[in-house]
């Protein structure tokens, strides 16, 4: 399904991608536009600074819940 938003941008609820670089509006089925595409950057940037994704589990459910859940702290 494709929207278009008031500002022009065109969004959707697909769900498109790895869980470990999805928004949680995507892993939780609402409709997003492209700032979803900044959450990425920020995970990408975070685990080229920190050496390791900040949501990482071998149980993509675990992933999305911790993506939906967790408190990130910078140490």
């Amino acid at each position: 399904m494709h929207l278009q938003g008031e500002d022009g941008d065109i969004r959707t609820n697909s769900w498109v991608g790895t869980e470990l670089y999805m928004a949680p509006e995507q892993l939780t089925g609402q409709v997003y536009g492209r700032v979803v595409d900044w959450w990425a950057v920020g995970v990408l940037s975070f685990e080229m600074l920190a050496g390791d994704n900040p949501f990482y589990h071998e149980n993509p459910e675990q992933v999305a819940l911790k993506v939906q859940k967790k408190k990130l702290t910078f140490s």
